[in-house]
């Protein structure tokens, strides 16, 4: 098995899959189904990436 390398690429990666856990459980504000609000949901988490 592969390992994270560091503390701080480990928090990210477990960031990224709760996010996407979150968004596909339907877990978020203005809880629409829509891309749209998915895309603005994360945009918002991780504002470095959009």
């Amino acid at each position: 098995m592969r390992s994270f390398r560091t503390l701080a690429g480990a928090k990210a990666a477990l960031a990224g899959i709760e996010t996407f856990r979150t968004v596909r459980n339907g877990q978020f504000e203005n809880c629409k189904v829509c891309v749209a609000n998915e895309i603005i949901f994360v945009a918002n988490l991780f504002p470095e990436a959009a």
